[in-house]
């Protein structure tokens, strides 16, 4: 049974380096591969702790079409999962898979803090080389403010899982929070340079030259997906491909004084996800794309609309990119910081006042980059 739950988690990793590559057919190969492993380990072992919780995270993942099919939304793929995740936590409270992919859910879902940040704690207790404890765990305190020791735990994930593309994300999205983007983007090249189809890696490019109006930096990323080894004959890398050449040339126009077309461009993106979601479609399982374009949208000068996406992610629980939540350093421009829409759930919602003050209090202890209430801005000093 063990064999088979190892298995799985292999065949899991793997759906995910393909999910980022955007091989989107291998990926579900891959996971439904990781699915059939998974369920004959319970089989043979029902009381196999780490796998309940593995089953948990391909069913919250969407990570078959079975699931993609079975559920309507993400509410639902949630649901699900947390009875795989109770099912594991009854069996052993302590083992680690457990403990990280409840931390996870407790902070990215449901946004108590402290719960997270004990369960987190555990993790590593139990395990201090857990590749998955560390790399979520950074994530996590990159929320906080707590920025220093965040680049510490993102530190260890590649070097205790150097194969795992997901591990080499955490550095690089650690730093912007520190004020150290600029290092940020160099690592994303290398990496850009190794696996040039990365989604992830181009998006997250393309953002920190956005938010920081770098018309430079987005021709650079240009050129580097134009220097990318794109499959022939492979319509979703010809279109993700595509997407990203649109934005960078949209990001130049925009950053250079001509925003229509972005904000067109935009507009296109939030239409179709609209349209999915009237049409009873998932969308990525999550809403994360709110806050994208809500970045999009605001350096663009649409203050409106970038406000009313950012108000609509954060109904749907939504906390995308640290460094541009509240009190970052590339939090969004004023004309948005400054209307009382934007402060409102940061001043009302209980989990959002908390995490505003615990930000502000790792602002002004030095441990993160950021924006004070008098817009002075705050750079801790410099640490390898």
């Amino acid at each position: 049974a063990y064999r088979l739950y190892l298995q799985a988690r292999y065949a899991n990793s793997q759906r995910s380096s393909a999910r980022q590559r955007g091989a989107m057919d291998l990926s579900l190969a891959h996971g439904e591969e990781a699915d059939r492993l998974v369920k004959g380990a319970l089989e043979l072992d029902p009381e196999l702790a780490g796998a309940w919780t593995l089953l948990g995270n391909l069913v919250r993942t969407g990570a078959t079409r079975a699931y993609q099919e079975q559920y309507a939304n993400f509410d639902e793929f949630l649901q699900a999962a947390s009875e795989y995740y109770e099912r594991a936590l009854e069996l052993d409270p302590n083992a680690i898979e457990v403990l990280v992919s409840e931390a996870m859910v407790t902070s990215r879902y449901d946004w108590q803090w402290q719960e997270a940040t004990d369960l987190y704690q555990r993790a590593l207790e139990a395990d201090p080389e857990s590749a998955d404890a560390h790399t979520d765990y950074a994530y996590h305190l990159s929320k906080l403010g707590r920025c220093r020791e965040a680049l510490d735990h993102a530190r260890l994930g590649p070097q205790l899982d150097p194969a795992s593309p997901w591990r080499r994300l955490a550095v690089p999205r650690v730093l912007p929070c520190l004020g150290r983007a600029e290092e940020a983007f160099e690592i994303f090249v290398e990496l850009m340079q190794q696996e040039g189809t990365n989604g992830f890696y181009m998006r997250d490019m393309f953002l920190l030259s956005w938010v920081q109006q770098d018309a430079p930096g987005v021709r650079r990323l240009r050129e580097l997906i134009l220097q990318v080894d794109w499959p022939e004959g492979d319509s979703i890398q010809a279109v993700r491909r595509d997407h990203f050449l649109t934005l960078a040339d949209r990001g130049i126009e925009a950053i250079e004084g001509e925003p229509s077309r972005m904000i067109a461009f935009a507009d296109d993106l939030v239409a179709e996800h609209d349209a999915r979601v009237a049409a009873g479609e998932d969308t990525d399982l999550r809403m994360d794309n709110l806050w994208y374009w809500s970045i999009l949208y605001a350096w663009s000068g649409e203050t409106r609309k970038a406000l009313d996406l950012y108000l609509r992610g954060l109904d749907a629980e939504v906390l995308y990119i640290p460094h541009t939540y509240r009190f970052g350093l590339y939090d969004f421009p004023e004309p948005m910081r400054s209307d009382p829409r934007y402060l409102e759930p940061w001043e009302t919602r209980p989990e959002l006042v908390e995490l505003a003050r615990l930000r502000l209090e790792a602002l002004e202890a030095g441990e993160m980059a950021g924006i004070l209430p008098d817009g002075s801005v705050v750079r801790p000093s410099r640490v390898p």
